[in-house]
């Protein structure tokens, strides 16, 4: 009995060992765990799985509870991004390690929620987008730009002070760009004459530029315009205001100047262009008066007068021509395009059209007119009953009369750049400066061989002229009426022969004038700065900068 009671004891003892090694070892260790494990399982599959990546995580170690956190975390951020739950899912992405990509794809929606609330306006909540994006994002240099146009579109309701805020939290690197946009903001607001405005807008502007210098040039050269502008509209207590903040004065003129100026600019804007050249020219130093007059110069030039030796013809700015003088048998053509003349010493006349080709009109008994296969023609000249053309090549043609080898003679030429046709002969000035002349030869007028340094010729009746690179003058042939006495002209630009007189043209506008003067052709004293100049038989035109035609002289005087 007492051996049974003790193998009782014995075995009661074993039990008791087993249990606690089960209770206090085996069961936490390899029970509890194993339990846990698949009821973390079971939570992943269920898709909770937030709890079971915790779960997963308080058993570190065990089995691949880390990995299967990890990926629980993962899918619990997938989750929460497919949500619109960015916040949560970058925090669980964390949580689970995630590569890049899957933090790009989350900056990248913060990017669009943030572009989608600046564009309907409201620029707080763009803001908290724009702020969850990470700092390492190449989207930073994508923001700065939708920030600024906001902004730009709040100076232009005068929001000043919330497009201030939003321009704070733009980089260093646009400071210029920020710069420029407050400078358009003053500028704009000083066209209204808002000056505190526009004064706070130039010191921001001043603020964020990386030039201060060249910013507050700018800047004063803005207020010394507007000082300009307030004089002319006759506001001097607010050009007063003006020319102080741009620490710039004003010579009591100014307004006088700036009041012509309105004029011209008035006038050039009516088509008026005649009136504007003169309305400019009263004031040649004064705001771009002198690129206005330039340009004008240049347009004005295709106004043009040609004269002969019985008519003459004009050519205005618009294309249309007028003829005045013994033209009785014939009307002035209607041409369309034409911007250059030339008058025959007789009844006919050529013009070139824009496109090079050369048209006619008149007395065409000796093929003076044979000119229509004529083109690329920049240059004509008329004689007696012949017609010269200079093509753009610098090559020559020519038709009609041809007693002495004005025609013929000439069709050989190159490297021509102007022509010129006296009763019968013509003349030609060659790129290198030189002359070269072919047909009648009595009066000398031909001989033009030894003339270097030449840089334009005119062609008289008998007589040629020729204008040298410094400034002095040239002649040849007939020389009855003194029409070649120009030997001690100076400071000449430009020459003009008519049939037995000559006149020049000075640097200072100026005119002088040799030869017979029996019509008072030669009277050219007292104009000055003319558009254009032609000379005829006993006449002389001019075209005045006011668009004035002044004829000197008597048109008809030819013995029919």
């Amino acid at each position: 009995m007492r051996k049974i009671f003790l193998a009782l004891l014995i075995l009661s003892i074993v039990l008791i060992m087993g249990l606690g090694v089960f209770v206090f070892y085996y069961y936490p260790h390899f029970v509890k765990p194993r339990v846990a494990y698949e009821d973390a399982v079971a939570l992943y599959e269920s898709g909770d799985y937030v709890t079971a990546a915790m779960q997963f995580e308080s058993m570190a170690g065990y089995s691949n509870s880390e990995d299967f956190a990890k990926r629980a975390w993962l899918e619990a951020g997938n989750e929460s991004f497919a949500a619109g739950d960015y916040a949560a899912a970058k925090s669980y992405y964390a949580k689970a390690e995630a590569d890049d990509l899957v933090f790009a794809q989350i900056d990248h929606a913060y990017f669009e929620l943030g572009s989608e609330a600046y564009a309907t306006g409201d620029s707080p909540l763009g803001e908290s987008y724009f702020l969850c994006v990470s700092e390492g994002s190449g989207y930073r240099d994508m923001m700065d730009p939708i920030r600024i146009n906001f902004a730009e579109s709040l100076l232009k309701n005068d929001e000043f002070t919330a497009a201030e805020r939003i321009f704070a939290v733009c980089g260093d690197e646009n400071r210029d760009t920020i710069a420029g946009l407050w400078y358009a903001c003053g500028e704009s607001k000083l066209h209204v004459w808002e000056l505190n405005t526009a004064d706070s807008c130039f010191a921001k502007a001043l603020t964020y530029s990386s030039d201060k210098d060249a910013m507050q040039q700018n800047i004063d050269a803005l207020w010394n315009e507007a000082g300009k502008l307030a004089l002319s509209q006759d506001n001097a207590e607010l050009a007063d205001k003006c020319f102080a903040r741009g620490g710039g004065s004003y010579d009591p003129r100014e307004s006088h100047n700036s009041a012509a100026y309105a004029e011209a600019v008035e006038a050039y804007n009516s088509g008026d262009l005649a009136g504007a050249l003169a309305r400019f020219s009263e004031i040649p130093d004064y705001a771009d008066s002198a690129e206005r007059i330039e340009e004008l110069r240049g347009v004005l030039a295709n106004w043009f007068v040609a004269g002969g030796a019985i008519f003459y013809a004009t050519l205005d700015e618009n294309g249309s021509v007028a003829t005045y003088g013994d033209w009785e048998e014939y009307t002035a053509p209607d041409w369309q395009g034409v911007k250059k003349l030339a008058v025959g010493y007789y009844r006919f006349m050529l013009g070139i059209n824009a496109d090079g080709t050369v048209v006619g009109s008149g007395n065409s008994s000796w093929g003076n007119l044979n000119i229509s296969g004529w083109s690329d023609i920049v240059d004509v000249a008329c004689g007696d009953m012949h017609s010269v053309g200079l093509r753009s090549d610098g090559t020559v043609v020519a038709c009609g009369r041809d007693y002495y080898g004005q025609v013929s003679h000439v069709k050989d030429w190159t490297d021509i750049v102007s022509v010129g046709a006296g009763v019968s002969f013509t003349v030609g000035l060659k790129s290198d400066g030189t002359v070269v002349a072919a047909g009648q030869n009595a009066n000398g007028e031909c001989q033009v061989s030894g003339w270097s340094g030449i840089k334009q010729i005119s062609v008289g009746g008998c007589h040629v002229v020729g204008l040298r690179e410094d400034g002095t003058v040239v002649a040849t042939g007939l020389n009855t009426d003194g029409q070649c006495n120009v030997s001690g002209w100076t400071d000449i630009v430009a020459v003009y022969a008519g049939a037995y007189h000559t006149v020049g043209l000075k640097a200072d506008g100026t005119l002088v004038a040799a030869g017979s003067n029996s019509y008072g052709e030669c009277g050219v004293a007292s104009y000055r700065d003319p558009i254009c100049v032609s000379c005829g038989r006993g006449f002389t035109l001019m075209i005045l900068k006011d668009g004035t035609v002044v004829k000197l002289g008597s048109v008809n005087t030819i013995e029919e």
